[in-house]
């Protein structure tokens, strides 16, 4: 929540967002195992994959007077990202190994497209489809703020800069340590 006041000075303004982002990757990967001795082995692995993604964001703008807006947006957008990593297996007995490996992938997911519905106390409303773009607007606060919103063009104007495509980042590594049980 973000409180100040306005260029006026004559009342107080709240605002909050709540966004999330998540994504489906259907994934190919092929994995190369190498006998290190008769109960061990190391593997590594590599493939490659299409995430669909999905967000969603919900914020409002309120002050001391009854006025109230309210904006909610969804949106999709997909993109093929990589993935990676390498592994031990050792063999405590035919069908039980310890395992450990590690695994990374790169997942950057832009061009998203989605509907921006807009309403306020007023009873006025408003929707729109269109693109989800980042940029940053210089503010009434004297400092260039982290916005994203949707448009048909992208935003322009003196006080608009870095202006992309929205962006949602599932990139990351993990390391994993566990019991392998082969049960046929």
């Amino acid at each position: 929540m973000r409180t100040g006041k306005n260029q006026e000075g004559l009342t107080t303004a709240r605002s909050g967002i709540n966004q999330k982002a998540k994504a489906v990757p259907v994934t190919l990967g092929i994995y190369y195992y190498l006998p290190v001795s008769s109960k061990s082995r190391v593997y590594i692995n590599a493939g490659a994959g299409y995430y669909f993604a999905r967000f969603s964001s919900s914020s409002y703008r309120e002050n001391d007077t009854p006025y109230k807006m309210d904006t909610d947006t969804t949106g999709s957008g997909g993109d093929v990202c990589f993935h990676g990593g390498s592994g031990f297996e050792y063999h405590l007995a035919e069908n039980v190994a310890i395992v450990i490996e590690g695994f990374g992938r790169y997942a950057k997911i832009s061009g998203f497209k989605g509907t921006r519905n807009q309403s306020d106390s007023n009873n006025w409303s408003d929707s729109l489809d269109a693109t989800h773009y980042h940029y940053a607007q210089y503010a009434w606060t004297e400092e260039w703020l982290p916005r994203t919103g949707f448009g048909t063009e992208p935003p322009s104007g003196e006080n608009i800069r870095n202006v992309r495509d929205y962006e949602t980042d599932f990139t990351g590594y993990t390391l994993k340590l566990g019991l392998k049980i082969k049960l046929l």
